[in-house]
């Protein structure tokens, strides 16, 4: 996979969009994931091992304003703050049977000692630039695909 043919101004703009709709799905209804399918630009099929998801994770302070935070409220572990689910994305292993709880999704791992590899993930301020944080989502997304065909990344 050569990333430069991946990386394209219609893919970046598709994936920006993709980043909006989820947002404004997951702040007006009752949906707590997004999934966003990416496909190879040369055979034009849908990838089967992953794919960028929006969604809710816990952990963040409920007063946080710059960060989409969802209603729901909790206090810490400690008693000292209110504790809120924030709208994140990242890569992540597409899983068609249950991908409805972003923080229950996997992330791919390296072979050789089980760590996480950067895969994008970024907790959305509102002020983002979706541009900016597709074309960071895509460039992840490359390099785990990289991994994965040199045989250093699993699923």
């Amino acid at each position: 996979m050569r990333t430069r043919d991946y990386i394209t101004k219609a893919l970046v703009d598709e994936v920006a969009n993709g980043l909006k709709a989820a947002i404004e799905s997951l702040t007006t209804t009752d949906a707590t994931c997004y999934r966003i399918l990416l496909q190879d630009p040369h055979t034009g099929m849908e990838d089967r091992d992953l794919a960028i998801f929006v969604g809710w994770e816990d952990g963040y302070d409920a007063d946080d304003e710059d960060l989409y935070i969802s209603n729901a409220r909790k206090l810490s572990p400690d008693s000292r703050w209110t504790c809120g689910h924030a709208i994140c994305c990242g890569v992540k292993v597409r899983c068609d049977i249950m991908w409805c709880d972003y923080e229950y999704l996997k992330f791919p791992r390296y072979k050789e000692d089980g760590e996480f590899p950067w895969c994008g993930e970024s907790t959305i301020a509102k002020d983002d630039n979706y541009k900016v944080l597709a074309k960071d989502l895509l460039t992840a997304y490359c390099a785990l695909k990289k991994g994965i065909e040199k045989g250093e990344i699993e699923l």
